[in-house]
Formats: C-alpha cells, structure tokens, sequence
C-alpha cells in the first residue's frame, strides 16, 4: 500500500501547480529511477525514511485469558511468565481516539494498586 502512496505522491508532484514547487522523490532520491527498479527503490525508501509521528499501541495486547491474540491478561501480567506485567500503552487492545497519554497513565495507577494489593 505505502508502495502505491509514493506512486500517487509522485503523481501529484508532476502536476502543474506543484511541479516548480516540489522536488519530485523519484528524481531528489533515486537519480537513477528506471520503471524497472522502481518498486525496489520505493521499498527501500518507505523502509529508510517511514517513521510515526504517534504512538504507537497495541503491541502486546491485553484481553481475557482465552484470548489467544492476547499477550497480557486485564491485572497487566503476562501470559505464561510469571512475575511479569506490562503496563504501558503497549496493552491498549484498540486504539484510543485521543491522545494516549492519560489512558496510559491510568493504565499504570490500576497496576499500580494491583500490585500494592498483590494481586
């Protein structure tokens, strides 16, 4: 998909309102850009330059312990290690629709008891 974006962009870069403003990332990036080689150099461009301006959650989903894409269980412990919890945003099973920080702090102040209360 980011594959095609970059075509697209490219695309809309040799317009005519914006072919004077903007370099082209084909022609500024790859001074040898052929059809042929093309979609490596997309590749390795999207893998070089791609980063997030977010942050990122969901890695290491929390959810019940039937779950089987659940890596962590609702009291934050890890499923199968003993004696280890999660408790960063990493847990959050889907994505918030605002800024992550207060569901992470939240996230940490009941680990926080859990773990004062041993359970």
């Amino acid at each position: 998909k980011l594959i095609e974006a970059c075509k697209i962009t490219d695309q809309i870069c040799k317009t005519k309102p914006l072919n004077s403003v903007l370099e082209l990332m084909m022609d500024y990036r790859n001074e040898n850009a052929t059809s042929e080689n093309q979609y490596q150099f997309l590749e390795s461009y999207i893998r070089r330059y791609s980063l997030t301006a977010h942050h990122p959650i969901g890695t290491c989903k929390m959810g019940k312990q039937e779950d089987p894409m659940a890596v962590v269980t609702p009291d934050t412990r890890v499923k199968g290690v003993k004696g280890l919890r999660v408790v960063d945003a990493s847990i959050m099973p889907t994505l918030v629709s605002g800024n992550t920080n207060i569901p992470t702090i939240a996230i940490a102040e009941r680990a926080a008891d859990l773990i004062k209360s041993n359970s």
